[in-house]
């Protein structure tokens, strides 16, 4: 399909991620890290929703009728997505309880409240579906090594983009929006190595996780151990 009367000039990135995994974070280094990109901005309706699903109907680009299709067809569109470790990702959701996982994942409230092995589930769904249509076009980068060492990362979506970047300020610095604290405290917090949950819950999501769900984790690089 031609890709005509799309906005693709210059060449695209978007970043995706489920809320609270840091899909900001990453696409303010990226805006202040290179040029040859133009990276899709927070609010910016060019393509479609950066937490949806491959097949949800929260598109903007109406030449598309769903994100996945938008992806495949668009050979100036390049994906980066982020994750953080499930348990991390549970803490964050815990406490800052976002208003549009209520309106579109409601499948992981139970009478107003997160259901914390559903949410878990949403998670390890969100980012195998996303895999599995999306193979080589796309490439994950994990929160947490992002904070703690941001240059490798960075030099890993250097060699995906094919274009340099050039980060050289603090992380202190970026201005992202939704984000309370600084990097440097994150980057601390993160890498205690203490998941910042109840050891009864992290107990009763170690013994409950369906094993497909276990093994899709660990298969993302993530420990599950409390």
């Amino acid at each position: 399909m031609s890709t005509s009367g799309n906005p693709l000039s210059p060449k695209h990135v978007q970043v995706l991620g489920l809320q609270r995994s840091g899909t900001n974070f990453l696409t303010e280094i990226l805006k202040n890290g290179q040029s040859a990109y133009k990276i899709v901005e927070t609010g910016e309706k060019l393509f479609f929703w950066k937490h949806a699903l491959p097949e949800d109907k929260h598109q903007y680009n109406k030449q598309f009728s769903t994100p996945v299709q938008t992806v495949l067809e668009s050979p100036d569109l390049s994906v980066i997505f982020i994750s953080k470790h499930p348990y991390w990702w549970l803490s964050s959701i815990l406490k800052r309880n976002p208003a549009d996982l209520q309106r579109y994942r409601p499948q992981i409230f139970d009478d107003g409240f997160i259901n914390p092995l559903k949410a878990i589930d949403l998670w390890a769904h969100y980012y195998r579906v996303w895999s599995e249509v999306l193979k080589e076009k796309f490439i994950n980068v994990q929160y947490e090594n992002l904070l703690s060492d941001t240059p490798t990362e960075l030099q890993k979506i250097q060699s995906f983009l094919r274009c340099p970047i050039n980060f050289n300020s603090s992380l202190d610095e970026l201005k992202v929006p939704y984000s309370k604290g600084t990097f440097s405290e994150k980057k601390s917090l993160y890498s205690s190595g203490t998941f910042d949950l109840d050891t009864d819950l992290l107990l009763h999501i170690q013994k409950s996780l369906p094993s497909k769900t276990r093994d899709f984790i660990q298969a993302m690089g993530y420990k599950l151990a409390t």
